[in-house]
């Protein structure tokens, strides 16, 4: 049966941290003896018990490796690569980040709390992430599985994004994991991002995937079942489903050969490993394991289901890496609708939808205030109580989503002190100055006003009525000095 990952054992705790760094020659770093590094200072508290020490920071650039020490975080070396690198040079380290977002970062991770924390993706979930994944799996034999950039699984499931409270953190969470049969899992510290600098580490996460697929209880072609759940989020005629055809293409016969493979393994296991990572033998956590997938554990749920189709299936999705998969008929679980949410903690923009479009999409959000732009629209819109939000929806696997073929995002823009209670509208200026205006509902509580759109630009929030001109000015002027004359004369010539 196909494995999409390679079972590593235990979880990935170790981190290698490859910040960004501010654009500095290596001259002014060597001159001043201080590199500026785009990240936050990360303490060997941010990662679980004794494997804390295993913190690296490192930045590369014009043939220079930067080195951060360990057990300081501001202090490190420089050194020259190649053959001829010389004595490291000690320097000092300087970090750049908004100091607001690791308050927010501080704040979730406190919300996690230091146990181990598990979340699960949907069965829609699970397609989405793998369809993406698949995209970077080797292409010659010595590469590795997949690539280093390949999306990471913590950003494919709303649990976990639910649980951050949809925040737009770019978060890893590592590859390795449990990929045994129809149970597959990742897991180790999840490294919060922002705009490319790590703000903080909370200890081991785990991102279970379930290889399953839910339908109708009432089906009786399963095929069309399959695709008609995953037509929903992917093109139909790009979905191709049938029977898997290998040795194990029953669900009895995959639980024989996931209990054989988990004797196997933890048999060949070295007793430190286990140890270190959970406290616990070999045998115990082996024991553990078994329990779970022969009970009513992670994996025993599903699998020993009487809803479970016993025959596997094999999906291919856009020409890529078929997917065996299991199917399970379950009226509650197959009415499931995938929604994407994602909030940014800066401005407090809020982004919806449930197109199909790729799950791991993050809102990126400026606030426009100055510039020819800003100059622009503001003399074309005659209007100068407003605010102005430059929109993008960013892919970690696919780039910058531009537009819409189907469907619309949903956008909550807050509403700011000056523009609370008034009539309001949002305006986009297409490239041939044309003004474009989109009617808002206001929230309940007041704050927010809320536009339904297919693309991202420049969106402007502003009251539905104009500026009066200055022409209008007098003209109001000259009306209202007619109208007082107009009064007065009428008082006096009555009292005559």
């Amino acid at each position: 049966m196909k494995k999409l990952f390679k079972c590593v054992g235990v979880f990935v705790l170790a981190i290698l941290f490859m910040p960004i760094v501010k654009a500095q020659t290596v001259e002014e770093v060597l001159e001043t003896k201080v590199a500026k590094l785009n990240s936050v200072p990360l303490t060997t508290e941010a990662l679980r018990g004794e494997m804390g020490n295993h913190l690296y920071l490192t930045g590369h650039y014009e043939g220079y490796t930067i080195s951060v020490d360990p057990s300081d975080a501001y202090k490190g070396t420089i050194t020259k690569n190649g053959p001829d690198a010389g004595e490291p040079v000690e320097i000092s380290i300087e970090y750049n980040f908004d100091e607001s977002v690791k308050k927010v970062v501080d704040k979730l991770i406190k919300k996690l709390g230091t146990e181990e924390m598990s979340f699960y993706m949907t069965d829609i979930e699970y397609f989405n992430y793998n369809v993406q994944l698949s995209k970077y799996y080797r292409i010659n034999e010595n590469d590795p599985l997949v690539d280093e950039k390949a999306p990471s699984p913590g950003n494919f499931s709303s649990e976990l994004r639910k649980t951050l409270e949809y925040s737009n953190f770019d978060l890893k969470v590592g590859l390795g994991g449990y990929a045994f049969g129809l149970y597959e899992g990742s897991g180790g510290g999840l490294v919060f991002y922002y705009n490319d600098t790590i703000y903080g580490v909370a200890p081991v996460a785990v991102v279970y995937r379930r290889p399953v697929i839910y339908i109708p209880e009432d089906t009786t072609d399963v095929v069309k079942a399959i695709k008609d759940r995953l037509g929903k989020y992917f093109t139909v005629d790009s979905v191709e489903v049938a029977q898997y055809m290998g040795d194990d293409f029953t669900i009895t016969k995959v639980k024989e050969k996931i209990i054989a493979e988990i004797e196997e393994e933890w048999t060949n296991s070295h007793e430190q490993t286990w140890s270190n990572a959970y406290g616990k033998t070999k045998e115990e956590y082996k024991n553990e394991v078994l329990a779970m997938f022969t009970g009513e554990g992670e994996f025993g749920s599903y699998i020993n289901s009487d809803k479970i189709v016993d025959v596997l299936y094999d999906i291919e999705i856009e020409g890529g890496v078929p997917f065996t998969v299991a199917v399970l008929k379950d009226d509650e679980l197959s009415s499931v609708e995938n929604k994407i949410i994602t909030n940014d903690i800066n401005s407090g923009v809020e982004l919806s939808t449930d197109s199909a479009i790729p799950l791991d999409v993050l809102i990126q959000v400026a606030k426009v205030t100055s510039g020819d732009e800003y100059d622009k629209i503001v003399k074309l819109l005659n209007r100068t109580n407003l605010e102005m939000f430059d929109l993008k929806l960013y892919s970690g696997s696919t780039g910058y989503i531009t537009k819409l073929e189907d469907g619309k995002f949903k956008i909550k823009l807050p509403i700011k002190k000056e523009l609370q209670g008034k009539t309001l509208k949002v305006f986009y200026v297409d490239e041939n100055d044309k003004i474009v205006e989109y009617p808002v509902t206001i929230s309940e509580d007041g704050e927010y006003a809320i536009f339904e759109t297919d693309h991202f630009s420049i969106y402007t929030l502003a009251e539905a009525t104009k500026n009066p001109k200055t022409g209008d000015n007098i003209m109001i002027y000259v009306a209202t000095l007619m109208l007082s004359s107009s009064y007065l004369l009428t008082r006096k010539l009555k009292k005559n």
